[in-house]
């Protein structure tokens, strides 16, 4: 188990490294697969039970001054935003880390596979993919839900 999730760590951070490498050369073309460009795709361990919901935990730390990210659909729907504003390391610019979990609808479960975009939104900058260094780890989590 601690395998499979260092592996998963360790996968989102080659992608976040490739998609950093092809910005910096201005390639627009990235695929894995049939994978768009700045998309991440997770697969799920096991199938989602009738009194079970999908949540995406995503673990990060310290990010620039008043920016968020935002965590979408490849169609851009979004499905949360990331405010690290008070989180720990915040008011002093600590590299300490914080877990979000935002909750998925069941539309974004696809063959036993999530696809999602980040984007770091900065005030007066153009949205960008997240540095390794800001965003640690992306996690699947199963909840429990009752009726």
């Amino acid at each position: 188990m601690i395998a499979a999730k260092c592996r998963g760590q360790l996968r989102f951070a080659t992608v976040i490294a490739v998609l950093i490498f092809l910005s910096i050369l201005g390639n627009g073309a990235f695929a894995q697969g049939e994978t768009q460009q700045g998309v991440i795709e997770l697969t799920l361990p096991r199938p989602v039970s009738g009194n079970e919901k999908v949540w995406v935990e995503v673990r990060t730390r310290a990010l620039p001054k008043q920016a968020e990210i935002r965590v979408t659909a490849p169609d851009e729907t979004l499905f949360g935003t990331i405010s690290p504003y008070g989180a720990p390391g915040t008011l002093h610019h600590e590299a300490a880390t914080a877990t979000y979990t935002i909750p998925l609808p069941p539309s974004a479960i696809s063959d036993g596979h999530v696809e999602l975009c980040l984007e770091v939104d900065e005030p007066d900058k153009p949205p960008r993919a997240p540095w390794p260094v800001e965003v640690e780890s992306l996690n699947l989590v199963y909840v429990p839900v009752s009726d």
